[in-house]
């Protein structure tokens, strides 16, 4: 059990094996306690989100800054995911972080920069010092919408650079696949506003 695992022996063996976790950090299940926080992070994934959404709307202050570190656009709706969160949270400041991290990375205090996209100053400020470190540096944007975009459709390219490697097609291909990538990006950014 992965709250046993960090609360107990101070690692999360299934997750991050071998990895210290700080003992300021307490896992728990119940989301009740977890809605009382400073800032909300919510990293589940994303056909979880609306349901989680659901679960904390009735107990979360409307004040509480909610993070989002899912990635994806929900199936059925084709919803981002701040779409999703402010749907049900829709008094609460919603901020999406992305990366580019490596969670093992971070965890072993090497230097990790990471995006946090959120239209609320205050909101953005209090993210920033809740999750910021020496280490963890944040960057702010306003923009929820490329960030989003851009977070989930780079997998897409990834994995397509990955067919053309495996495939041999050679590095002409996965210039093209990552360059027409970025075009297709920006054309859904757009698209979506």
């Amino acid at each position: 059990n992965v709250i046993q695992s960090i609360n107990e022996r101070r690692s999360n063996d299934i997750y991050l094996p071998g990895i210290f976790v700080d003992t300021r950090i307490e896992a728990t299940d119940n989301l009740g306690a977890v809605c009382r926080s400073d800032v909300l992070v919510l990293a589940v994934p994303s056909h979880c989100l609306r349901s989680v959404c659901i679960t904390v709307s009735d107990t979360l202050d409307r004040n509480v800054p909610v993070v989002l570190a899912s990635k994806g656009i929900e199936r059925g709706s084709l919803m981002l995911m701040s779409e999703v969160a402010q749907n049900i949270l829709s008094g609460n400041p919603v901020a999406v972080l992305s990366g580019p991290n490596f969670a093992d990375e971070a965890a072993r205090g090497l230097p990790t920069a990471t995006t946090v996209a959120c239209s609320n100053a205050d909101a953005s400020d209090k993210i920033v010092y809740a999750i910021g470190g020496k280490l963890f540096r944040p960057y702010l944007t306003q923009d929820i919408i490329g960030t989003q975009i851009g977070g989930a459709v780079k997998n897409v390219i990834a994995i397509a650079c990955g067919i053309a490697i495996g495939k041999g097609m050679g590095e002409n291909a996965r210039a093209a696949l990552v360059t027409r990538g970025f075009a297709e990006i920006a054309r859904l950014v757009q698209a979506k506003g």
